[in-house]
């Protein structure tokens, strides 16, 4: 695991909803992964990666955009670089990207600021920062605000089929 923070943070059993599922996927899939849960929601990279002790790269942010036919697009980038949607777009073959309301993230199946990097309820198109690929492992959105999912990086990559490519630049503001 990523170096957790021994106080209070957990492994978590499957037990209902977005948790159950993603157990589910995991264990179906035989994923390098646990879903770990906090003694607090942790609404921010910062937050996550004080309570976990690791530094924000080490947290993968997991952002959803639309283009204006609302196909969606996944973009999971380390926590501490800003997701750049004009080179997002480059990498998928559309003109236009911006950021997913909020309904479109929840027919996901997950909430905004809670999305994991795997386990979408319907087929998107995902891409992975090319800055993400040379860590082995990574702390990411776990479903719920008070979850963190502990996950292989190459296990994202290859549930999702995803793109690598550029598409950070500098540290998120």
């Amino acid at each position: 695991m990523t170096g957790t923070d021994k106080r209070e943070v957990q492994s978590l059993p499957a037990t209902g909803g977005v948790v159950a599922r993603l157990e589910r996927y995991i264990e179906t899939r035989r994923l390098d992964a646990r879903i770990l849960r906090l003694p607090a929601p942790m609404p921010t990279v910062a937050a996550a990666a004080e309570q976990m002790q690791v530094p924000p790269a080490a947290i993968a942010k997991t952002l959803v955009f639309t283009d204006d036919d609302g196909t969606l697009v996944v973009a999971v980038a380390p926590g501490d670089r800003r997701v750049l949607p004009d080179l997002l777009a480059a990498s998928v073959g559309t003109d236009v990207l911006r950021m997913a309301p909020r309904d479109a993230v929840l027919r996901m199946g997950y909430s905004p600021g809670a999305v994991a990097p795997v386990s979408f309820l319907h087929a998107v198109k995902v891409v992975v920062d090319d800055s993400l690929v040379a860590r082995e492992r990574v702390l990411a959105g776990g479903g719920e605000h008070d979850l963190l999912l502990d996950i292989a990086v190459s296990d994202i990559v290859a549930c999702n089929r995803a793109v690598i490519a550029a598409i950070t630049r500098g540290t998120s503001a």
